[in-house]
């Protein structure tokens, strides 16, 4: 598959190394030269374990590279995985100029695009962010059936991440309206080895964007306070999407 990432941080770094590593075609995208630079070299712009050679074998294997161009990104790809920042105003609340400028490059991009394009938001959120950016960037879109949008919060951790992403000890999968996934993407990029709740061989099930982006902020606070077992299980009654690993 034919990916293109938005955002070159943490969370975007890991991904596109970790995808491009599964033999998927991979085109970063940041408005930051130096980090372009550091993925067209096979550099890992952060510090993160195992990365480095993810990257470097990549790059030799002619499936990563990236861009400042929005446009070639996603005329080069299936789906874009936005993993913009979202910083912390003084209020508490999130920052979302970055998701919301991505948006609407995204949203110009598919215009001019011949064919449709799915698109997985992976920046941290609050609830209903999602839903917002749907009514306030790609509702037309959607009605003309050029873009699916999915909402996949990320559960990486610091030192661990390479592990994490290959070993997705859950995977949320949360679409605008609540319906089931029309498409794939999701599962096959972000929770292929992730353990369906529903049992053996059965694809995990999708839940609204507003309860997947609820789970990036719950399920971290529920699992810290059973920190004394390890590996944790979670409940089947507050699992939407996916298992844990065993």
């Amino acid at each position: 598959m034919q990916v293109s990432i938005f955002g070159l941080g943490y969370v975007g770094a890991v991904t596109a190394a970790c995808l491009a590593d599964k033999g998927h075609g991979v085109i970063g995208a940041d408005v930051q030269q130096a980090k372009v630079d550091a993925f067209n070299a096979g550099e890992s712009p952060i510090v993160e374990p195992g990365l480095d050679a993810l990257m470097q074998a990549a790059r030799q294997g002619g499936r990563l590279r990236a861009t400042t161009d929005v446009a070639e990104a996603v005329s080069e790809s299936e789906v874009s995985i936005v993993c913009v920042g979202t910083p912390s105003l003084e209020s508490g609340r999130l920052n979302l100029d970055f998701v919301r400028k991505v948006s609407q490059q995204l949203v110009d991009a598919v215009k001019e695009k011949d064919g449709a394009h799915t698109i997985i938001f992976r920046s941290t959120m609050l609830p209903g962010s999602t839903r917002t950016m749907v009514h306030d960037f790609f509702q037309p879109l959607l009605d003309a059936g050029l873009v699916t949008i999915y909402y996949c919060p990320e559960f990486l951790r610091e030192g661990t991440a390479v592990r994490d992403f290959r070993e997705p000890s859950l995977c949320v999968v949360g679409t605008h309206d609540g319906g089931p996934p029309t498409g794939t993407e999701p599962f096959e990029l972000l929770g292929e080895n992730a353990r369906s709740s529903h049992g053996k061989g059965r694809r995990p099930s999708s839940t609204p964007a507003t309860t997947s982006t609820r789970s990036r902020w719950g399920l971290p606070m529920r699992l810290a306070a059973s920190a004394s077992t390890w590996p944790w299980t979670v409940p089947a009654s507050w699992m939407w999407s996916a298992g844990m690993r065993s």
